[in-house]
């Protein structure tokens, strides 16, 4: 059984690294379209500006044609004036012109407000379009990169998978199935633990003395009683961590 571990223990660090390139492939793809999305919000709310930038348009434009009417009519009330014949037709004419210019004076302010607010949106918008610019190089950029990743994790996980395929055969079809159905089971991919200062390192549980000594033996393959994890034991010199 001593052989049969020795080959679960590097099938276990193959299948380990194999577990974190998957994860990795699985990862970096969806980061990359928390990005992309937030970046296309962005897009989107840089549209909306615009919408309401060509809103504030139409409102100057609006505003503009009433104050040319205004005028016009302030024109043609002061031509009239000077055709008037009674004061009570004089003073008629005076008061709507006065209105007028009352409304006029009104529109102008509206006029300002909404080219303050055209101004200052207008800049909003450029440093939008600035700042959006340099997202999207570096968007460009962070793709190329995750391509050039999963490219090369994907280089890595055939040739792991071809020392994979060389360590099968070698395993008694019984001890795989074993390995392979506790593997499929934990979220971590993790199967095989050592056993160290007494307990199982996967869960930390104090292990029976004669499970220990039976593995470190080699009589038998042992799962750990909580995690059911498979147990291996290493003499401290070469504790590395699987």
């Amino acid at each position: 059984m001593k052989e049969q571990m020795k080959l679960l223990i590097k099938l276990q660090e193959i299948d380990k690294q194999i577990f974190e390139m998957n994860s990795d492939k699985e990862i970096k793809p969806a980061k990359f379209e928390e990005l992309k999305a937030a970046y296309e919000a962005e897009q989107v709310h840089l549209a909306e500006l615009n919408e309401e930038l060509k809103g504030l348009q139409v409102r100057r434009n609006d505003e503009e044609g009433e104050l040319e009417a205004k005028e016009v009519n302030i024109k043609k009330y002061q031509t009239q004036l000077s055709q008037v014949k009674t004061n009570k037709e004089y003073s008629a004419l005076q008061h709507e012109i006065d209105g007028l210019k009352a409304d006029s004076s009104l529109i102008e302010d509206k006029i300002l407000k909404i080219m303050e607010e055209v101004d200052s949106l207008d800049t909003k918008i450029r440093n939008e379009q600035e700042r959006l610019k340099k997202e999207e190089i570096q968007m460009k950029e962070k793709e190329d990169l995750i391509t050039r990743e999963l490219t090369e994790i994907d280089r890595k996980m055939s040739s792991l998978s071809g020392e994979r395929e060389k360590i099968i055969p070698e395993i008694k079809p019984e001890v795989l199935a074993r390995y392979e159905k506790i593997q499929n089971k934990k979220s971590d991919g993790i199967a095989l633990v050592k056993i160290e200062d007494g307990s199982c390192r996967g869960c930390n549980m104090v292990l029976p003395p004669q499970v220990i000594s039976e593995v470190i033996i080699g009589t038998r393959i042992h799962n750990c009683e909580s995690c059911v994890r498979l147990l291996y034991y290493e003499p401290k010199e070469n504790n590395d961590s699987v």
